[in-house]
């Protein structure tokens, strides 16, 4: 079984490939600034286009051990973000080597970053039963200052939205 999950979850450890990126946009500015969004929208578009369409639906008794490989990424998000976003912040605010236009940019590369793959482990985390993980997804879409996801997603989007199965 262990097999057949480190392949599944492979394409959830493609997430942290988008921190040196961002670091380099920061660092190098220029070109440099389209590296986050062509490695999370281009290399995760081309997964997807290169595996195709998964249309079958995950088995509901899977049993927790068949899934670890998918948790740690998760539980690691977090302190990843948060470390990008302040250090990236620091390192922009002071950067006399980009041009504003550049910061803007590489403000919108970590609102990419922050986004596809912030908000996707928020929303898996609050899933999930215990406390710490509850906390974390707060935490991720908070540092994003869209704190309110939690509450959103699951009093609008599950009632609202979602399939009768899921209110």
């Amino acid at each position: 079984m262990a097999g057949r999950t480190v392949p599944a979850a492979l394409p959830f450890w493609a997430s942290p490939g988008l921190v040196p990126p961002a670091f380099a946009a920061a660092t190098l500015g220029g070109a440099w600034l389209a590296a986050p969004p062509l490695y999370g929208w281009g290399l995760f578009s081309l997964l997807d286009a290169l595996t195709g369409r998964d249309q079958t639906n995950a088995d509901p008794l899977t049993p927790e051990r068949a899934l670890f490989w998918h948790l740690p990424v998760t539980y690691l998000w977090f302190p990843v973000q948060a470390a990008m976003l302040f250090l990236l912040m620091a390192m922009a605010a002071g950067s006399d080597g980009l041009a504003a236009a550049e910061k803007v940019a590489l403000l919108l590369g970590v609102g990419m970053v922050t986004g596809t793959i912030g908000i996707n482990c928020a929303h898996e985390l609050m899933h999930q039963p215990g406390r710490l993980e509850r906390w974390l997804a707060d935490l991720l879409p908070a540092c994003v200052l869209y704190g309110n996801f939690r509450s959103e997603h699951l009093r609008v989007h599950h009632l609202h939205v979602g399939p009768p199965a899921m209110r």
